[in-house]
């Protein structure tokens, strides 16, 4: 039972973060998902905003800067190693859907582990899915 309501708590903060108003009106409806999810017939993803990918990348990939960009309709993270030298852009959409393909080939890969990127690369496609 505790942990069905630790869970509800936390679907409705998530809830409360994303559209606004008070965290007790999302309680209700986060108690039934937390019940369906303890019970094992809803599994719950929750997914990461492009803020939280960004800590999250700037954490994991010591050395590089990471930037958060939002201008004309745009939303990027961009990293770079040093000065004048990206690594990556990432394009996100208004929901936080990550736009940038990062299901790599051996090409690229090749291509990564040439520039000596690869492990950077991996750690973003990780972080990113």
């Amino acid at each position: 039972m505790k942990n069905v309501m630790k869970k509800a708590w936390e679907i409705a903060k998530r809830g409360q973060e994303k559209f606004g108003g008070n965290v007790k009106e999302y309680f209700a409806e986060a108690l039934k998902m937390a019940w369906a999810i303890v019970k094992g017939k809803v599994e719950l993803t929750i997914k990461k905003t492009m803020y939280e990918i960004a800590e999250e990348l700037q954490n994991k990939l010591n050395g590089l800067k990471v930037n958060v960009w939002e201008n004309y309709g745009k939303r990027r993270i961009y990293i770079n190693k040093g000065f004048n030298n990206q690594v990556a852009m990432l394009e996100f959409d208004n929901e936080d859907n990550c736009l940038t393909d990062l299901n790599f080939g051996g090409m690229d890969l090749m291509g990564f582990s040439q520039n000596g990127i690869r492990e950077e690369m991996e750690i973003i496609a990780e972080v990113v899915a």
